[in-house]
């Protein structure tokens, strides 16, 4: 069973994984299957390329500028900083450190076991420290951006909408009866790959045939179109959309470069009640949270 201690040798039998940040995320996740801090600070020094740091003379000076990095590309302090470079060149890669990154933890003020074992917490990292988003959180963000669609759809209502939205694209409308137990299973099982439990999702959208479907958990969006791709809001850059002339697009931009583009019958947007730049905006003001 792979833990930090063989997860060292594992990584250099296994270069691949030091190359892609999808299939490494996979394997932290296995190590920390419920301390998503961990991961999300680790991911971290992949997109400061601290790999390329194993098995070169670590100086203090280099060390240094690399935490400083760190702390300003991705907001989180110094401490932290320190916290992934002591775990993945001292403890993962069993580097000789200097001093005063050898023996420094993370502020325990910064995480909490407690924290860690709440499945219904999201961690974002911000400049001013570090915040948890609840699924209620995200569900009253999202409804906040959607009261556009609150207004206009007849059966739309806050109240009737909840937390789960079956589409009829023949009517360009939303239904207003609810979803059985058995479909709610499925579509859980299916959106929520074994990382989400029902309790975990703050909203999802789905065709009455439940062929395409996308929700939100309360760090990611998981969309079907993209072969039941899981975004977490924390790797979103920023998201656009764009009118078109017989379809309007989104636009999704990865902090690490990947690109996805969407349409509205990808995401079920319905063009009489509402339009797919009311996702985008919503990606946009999340992701910051």
């Amino acid at each position: 069973m792979l833990s930090l201690a063989t997860l060292g040798e594992y990584l250099q039998r296994n270069p691949a994984l030091m190359e892609n940040r999808i299939l490494l995320q996979g394997v932290l996740r296995d190590i920390f299957p419920q301390d998503k801090l961990i991961v999300n600070l680790l991911l971290m020094g992949f997109d400061e390329d601290i790999f390329s740091l194993v098995g070169t003379n670590l100086s203090e000076v280099q060390l240094t500028k690399l935490a400083g990095s760190i702390v300003n590309n991705h907001g989180v302090s110094e401490e932290n900083a320190i916290y992934i470079i002591d775990t993945w060149l001292g403890i993962v890669f069993q580097e000789n450190l200097p001093a005063a990154f050898g023996n420094v933890r993370r502020q325990q003020n910064n995480h909490s076991q407690a924290a860690a074992q709440n499945m219904n917490v999201a961690i974002s990292l911000t400049p001013g420290g570090i915040r948890r988003l609840s699924v209620a959180d995200v569900r009253e963000v999202f409804f906040r951006a959607k009261e556009r669609l609150m207004r206009k759809c007849r059966f739309a209502r806050s109240q009737d909408m909840g937390t789960w939205d079956v589409v009829d694209m023949r009517s360009n409308n939303h239904y207003s009866r609810g979803i059985n137990q058995r479909e709610r299973s499925l579509l859980v099982k299916k959106l929520g790959k074994g990382h989400y439990q029902e309790a975990d999702f703050a909203y999802i959208r789905t065709k009455s045939d439940m062929t395409t479907s996308w929700g939100l958990t309360y760090d990611s969006i998981v969309i079907t179109a993209l072969k039941d791709l899981l975004i977490p809001f924390a790797d979103i850059d920023y998201v656009e959309s764009q009118r078109g002339f017989f379809t309007d697009t989104m636009t999704i931009i990865l902090k690490d470069g990947r690109i996805y583009e969407l349409d509205e019958h990808q995401m079920m947007a319905t063009p009489v009640y509402d339009n797919i730049s009311d996702l985008a905006g919503f990606l946009n003001v999340i992701k910051e949270m």
